[in-house]
């Protein structure tokens, strides 16, 4: 199974691929971004911190201090929740949507 996302920002668009053997996305999938046109333009990294196990970036262009992040918060190797990531801190912010927005339960 492969699990794509698509990140637009303008006229730009990068997706972050996890493909895997797996029959979901788990610590034991390659997890990387890239630019539309298939170049390597971030790496990620798996990583569990205590409370769960996080795919992060290590490397951000855009913004060192958080990247977008997979995240399994109940311990088990599937991601179930999508989450702002502080890199290389245990620090996590989740997101939730309300049914039309996507809203930070700890804005900053």
């Amino acid at each position: 199974m492969a699990v794509r996302i698509e990140i637009s920002d303008g006229d730009e668009t990068c997706c972050l691929d996890a493909g895997s053997d797996e029959p979901e996305v788990s610590p034991a999938s390659l997890v990387r971004i890239f630019e539309s046109d298939g170049s390597d333009r971030q790496k990620w990294c798996v990583r569990g911190d205590g409370s769960g196990t996080d795919a992060i970036n290590i490397a951000p262009h855009l913004n060192r201090g958080a990247g977008l992040g997979l995240r399994d918060g109940f311990g088990h190797h599937s991601y179930d929740e999508a989450v702002l990531v502080r890199n290389f801190s245990a620090m996590n912010q989740l997101w939730y949507w309300n049914g039309a927005d996507y809203h930070d339960i700890i804005p900053n």
